[in-house]
C-alpha cells in the first residue's frame, strides 16, 4: 500500500472480502478511522466515526499535506470489484479532513461495476478544507 496512509488508520483492511465491521467506535484517531483499500464485499453497520482528523501534521512537507484527505472512513478502490459495500445506520460526526472527504472519502481510480450504498446514516459537524466535508467522491 501507499506510503501515506503508514500510521494514519485506526484500523486498515488491506484486499479484504466478504468483511462486517459493526458496533465499534472509531474516536480520536489520528488520521482516517477506518481505511479500506482494494476491499470488497464489505457491511460496515451501526459504527461510529468520531473526532478523526490529522493531527500534528506540522512535520509534514507541503507535498504531504497536499495528499492528506479523508477523515472518518476512507475507501480505496483500485481494483475492479463488483460485490457491493454496504454503509448503513452510521453515525458520522466531527471528523475531518485538511482537504477532502471529511466524514466518508471515496478514493475510486478504478470504478467499472463498483457498487456502493449508504443508508439510514448520520453526518454531523464534519468538515473538509476543500470539498466533502460529508462525503466525497474522488
Amino acid at each position: 500500500y501507499q506510503q501515506e496512509y503508514y500510521g494514519r488508520q485506526g484500523v486498515f483492511f488491506f484486499d479484504c472480502q466478504g468483511f462486517q465491521v459493526s458496533k465499534v467506535h472509531f474516536r480520536n484517531n489520528n488520521g482516517y478511522g477506518l481505511v479500506l483499500y482494494d476491499s470488497t464485499g464489505g457491511h460496515i453497520q451501526q459504527n461510529i466515526f468520531s473526532i478523526n482528523s490529522i493531527k500534528n501534521s506540522h512535520h509534514l512537507s507541503a507535498k504531504e499535506k497536499s495528499k492528506i484527505m479523508g477523515g472518518g472512513l476512507h475507501i480505496i478502490q483500485n481494483k475492479g470489484y463488483t460485490s457491493p459495500y454496504i454503509i448503513s445506520g452510521n453515525q458520522f460526526i466531527n471528523n475531518s479532513a485538511p482537504n477532502i472527504g471529511g466524514a466518508l472519502l471515496m478514493d475510486l481510480s478504478y470504478c467499472a461495476g463498483f457498487n456502493f450504498s449508504v443508508t439510514d446514516s448520520s453526518f454531523i459537524g464534519n468538515m473538509a478544507g476543500i470539498a466533502g466535508g460529508a462525503m466525497a467522491f474522488m
